[in-house]
């Protein structure tokens, strides 16, 4: 069995024949680089818009078979191709229709689906087994396998003779005779790539993965034994370059007899307990691999071994603040890997996934890998180049960042490079959690930055003077909203500070007086009064207890704003909003400028944005066990639903027929029915 974990640990990591340019490699900035790009949500999959919509759970249950869809496409994680991919949805998808296949293009991206017959498993032993069941023949570690049938007149036609043996021949899959409501694929120049594919259960070659030790916590002991549950598939050996996503062997000659066992379903299941960060990396490290790898077909296997290998040893939270820490600790176990010839197989780690590559091949892969570390710069500005950084929206924040690794590839001050360039690009990685309303990622940004910046300066710093430092330009609502998440979960009082010198009120005011118990004895700005008509602080407020599961703090803090918001808004049902920053979607409402639009979407936004917290509040009541206490706002909610729309209505009946007894009693057993939140 093979084991590994290699770290990476400073600025200046000794590469073979040493960085070309400069003497310093600047990991620093360029994880601060990654870290930018990852927040600002610009390292997407390919088509990533249309993976997201595809309907129904992945997979397809037919009368005599399953089809499972897998792949890096449908797991959010199959790099863009900057040549055929130019950003503009349009274009791209007129481009992708014209190579598709309705140009009859052989050459179109494939998307896998195992096709999985209900009648035959591969099984590993003849007893217990059925007549249309197979048999594994061979060694999975040592590479492909062949299936011999139980009982072979079950299939006449085919099989083939090995040494008296029957053994299964390739058995195609009559992609038109498969009826699944696939989307329109064409549209982005992909089709569908049925293959047979028998169910086998967890092999025993596979049995160390389900108990091994897992210090980044991932995936855990739940997921393992779900995963374990799922099995595996055996599909053919197809030496077929766009099948390198589920073929796990090195297949030198097409024999239509040879076998391959995947764990391509597995791999999917595990993509959706991936974090954002995590994939994002991926899809760096991928595009890294393609870039020096080049055209030599390597399978997926060797980039998701060491990738799921590195997400199990590696804490979740390092995937975030240091993404090229993370990369390049990839790359050098794949490196190193390649000079040993000797790679382990992610699920059976008995297995060496590059043993039956041919060595000019493992040289070729070996030279180009030196020479990516013989020259960092010159790769870190190659991804960069992949990833179109140009166009994102922190670019002139990447710009000046890779002004200043010039001078630090040079003279190796990080603390120059930090206070001067880093430090701001990494505040704005902040600020850009708290705009989005992720403030548990923002506090841990926060958190990982006063790390940094203690490192800089050779002190601790408190959390309440970084708070001030990133977040003191910003508007004053924002930062007493994401002050109030970093005090609830540390402890602090920088919603205190927040106000301190500036016009403000108590808690109460807002609130009521239940909050100083339920959330903290604190003030909050001015603008935020109810009668300023600021629903969008109160909406993200909510949100913000909500995921942090506080629902008696919810039901107290808005009876009492919902009671008063009523009261003062009466038969107009909203408050105008002071000033466009208290509109939700204030940038949507900028836009539009001043007029009748304008006025409409402020309108329609406050509306929809009221209606939210009376769902907001049902919730909290429904999981809390304390429905009967909405009873009283349910008439107005009734007037608000009705005023909307076909969205509020169905909310509205399904509220109406929990307070009428019919729905569940209890939360628990209504899980999954949560009313949709009408913003957000």
């Amino acid at each position: 069995m093979f084991y590994y974990f290699v770290e990476v640990p400073s600025d200046r990591p000794k590469c073979d024949g040493g960085p070309r340019r400069g003497h310093f490699f600047p990991l620093k900035h360029v994880d601060c680089m990654l870290h930018l790009l990852i927040k600002a949500d610009h390292i997407k999959s390919y088509y990533q818009v249309q993976a997201k919509t595809w309907p129904g759970a992945l997979s397809y249950g037919l009368k005599d078979a399953s089809v499972f869809v897998v792949g890096l496409f449908i797991s959010l994680m199959l790099p863009v191709n900057p040549k055929e991919n130019t950003g503009n949805l349009v274009l791209d998808m007129l481009t992708a229709m014209l190579k598709g296949p309705l140009s009859k293009n052989k050459s179109s991206m494939i998307i896998p689906m195992l096709y999985t017959p209900h009648d035959t498993y591969v099984v590993t032993e003849r007893a217990d087994s059925k007549p249309t069941d197979v048999l594994l023949v061979g060694d999975p570690c040592e590479g492909t396998v062949r299936l011999s049938p139980i009982k072979a007149k079950v299939w006449q036609g085919q099989t083939r003779d090995d040494d008296g043996m029957h053994v299964l021949a390739r058995i195609a899959v009559d992609s038109d005779s498969v009826k699944v409501p696939l989307p329109p694929l064409y549209t982005i120049g992909c089709s569908p790539g049925f293959i047979m594919a028998f169910w086998m259960e967890w092999p025993p070659e596979a049995a160390e993965w389900v108990t091994r030790d897992r210090p980044g916590g991932y995936p855990t002991r739940k997921v393992v034994a779900y995963v374990y549950e799922l099995g595996c598939h055996v599909v053919p050996a197809v030496k077929d370059a766009r099948y390198t996503e589920i073929i796990e062997d090195f297949i030198a000659l097409d024999n239509d007899t040879e076998w391959s066992l995947t764990f391509a379903r597995a791999e999917q299941v595990l993509s959706e307990y991936l974090t954002s960060e995590q994939k994002a990396c991926f899809i760096l490290f991928k595009h890294i691999t393609i870039e020096v790898i080049g055209d030599i077909a390597i399978s997926n296997v060797v980039t998701s071994s060491v990738f799921f290998y590195a997400c199990e040893q590696i804490a979740e939270s390092r995937w975030t603040s240091t993404p090229g820490t993370c990369i390049l600790i990839m790359m050098k176990r794949l490196l190193h890997g390649f000079r040993t010839k000797t790679l382990p197989h992610y699920f059976m780690s008995g297995k060496n996934i590059l043993k039956n590559v041919p060595n000019p091949y493992i040289k070729t892969c070996c030279q180009n890998l030196e020479r990516l570390f013989a020259d960092p710069l010159g790769t870190v500005d190659a991804v960069l180049n992949k990833v179109n950084f140009k166009s994102s929206t922190v670019a002139n924040d990447i710009q000046d960042i890779l002004k200043d690794i010039s001078t630090f590839s040079q003279d190796g001050n990080i603390t120059k490079s930090f206070f001067s360039t880093l430090y701001q690009v990494e505040a704005y990685a902040v600020q850009l959690g708290v705009e989005s309303g992720k403030y548990a990622d923002a506090l841990s940004a926060l958190l990982d930055l006063r790390m940094k910046a203690s490192e800089a300066c050779g002190r601790d710093l408190d959390v309440e003077s970084m708070f001030r430092s990133v977040m003191g330009n910003t508007d004053i609502r924002s930062q007493w909203c994401f002050a109030l998440h970093v005090d609830l979960c540390m402890g602090t009082v920088v919603t205190q500070r927040v106000c301190d010198g500036k016009p403000s009120l108590h808690i109460s005011e807002v609130f009521g007086p239940e909050a100083t118990s339920e959330l903290l004895d604190t003030a909050v700005p001015e603008l935020a009064a109810i009668e300023n008509g600021d629903v969008g602080f109160a909406y993200s407020v909510m949100s913000d207890l909500i995921s942090l599961k506080r629902d008696s703090s919810i039901i107290a803090c808005l009876k009492f704003y919902l009671r008063e918001y009523s009261e003062k808004s009466g038969d107009a049902l909203v408050l105008p909003a002071r000033d466009a920053e208290a509109l939700p979607y204030a940038a949507t409402f900028r836009a539009f400028g001043a007029g009748k639009t304008s006025a409409l979407y402020a309108s329609q936004s406050l509306l929809i944005t009221v209606c939210s917290m009376y769902v907001q509040l049902f919730n909290a009541c429904l999981y809390a066990n304390r429905l009967e206490e909405f009873r009283e706002f349910l008439p107005r909610y009734r007037v608000l639903a009705n005023s909307q729309g076909t969205a509020s209505s169905k909310n509205l009946r399904v509220i109406e027929s929990y307070m009428a007894g019919e729905g569940a009693r209890s939360a628990r057993e209504s899980e999954g029915r949560t009313l949709l939140m009408m913003l957000m």
